[in-house]
C-alpha cells in the first residue's frame, strides 16, 4: 500500500518559516547576555560543572560546551571532561561567573 500526501500539505513541510520574532523582547536580551560566558554551577548533589554556556530553553534548563566535572573545586583533585553537558535547573544549587581567560592571561 503506498501513502501520498498532498501537494498543499507538501508544500507546507518545505517552506521556510521566520523563527526569530522581529523584535526581541527585554527578558530575551537579558539572557543573551548569558550566553557565551563561562560559569560554574554547583549541583545539589555536591558536583561541579564548569563550562561555556552556549543555550537555554524556556524552563531555563541550560547547555554546556567544553564542560569538566568534578566533586571539588581545588585545582588538584581530578578533572572529568564531559564536552557538553545539559544541566536542569532543578539541580542547581548555585552558579557564578568565571573570569574570562584572556583577560586573566598576561
Amino acid at each position: 500500500m503506498q501513502l501520498k500526501m498532498s501537494e498543499g500539505r507538501s508544500r507546507d513541510l518545505i517552506e521556510s518559516q521566520a523563527t526569530e520574532p522581529a523584535e526581541k523582547s527585554e527578558v530575551h536580551k537579558k539572557v543573551q547576555e548569558y550566553i557565551g560566558k563561562r560559569y560554574e554551577v554547583q549541583l545539589t548533589d555536591g558536583r561541579f560543572i564548569r563550562g561555556t554556556m552556549i543555550a537555554t530553553d524556556k524552563d531555563a534548563n541550560m547547555v554546556f560546551n567544553k564542560a569538566d566535572e568534578r566533586w571539588t573545586v581545588k585545582a588538584d583533585r581530578p578533572v572529568r571532561f564531559l564536552g557538553q553537558a545539559m544541566i536542569s535547573k532543578k539541580y542547581v544549587k548555585k552558579m557564578c561567573l568565571l573570569p574570562d581567560p584572556k583577560e586573566t592571561e598576561i
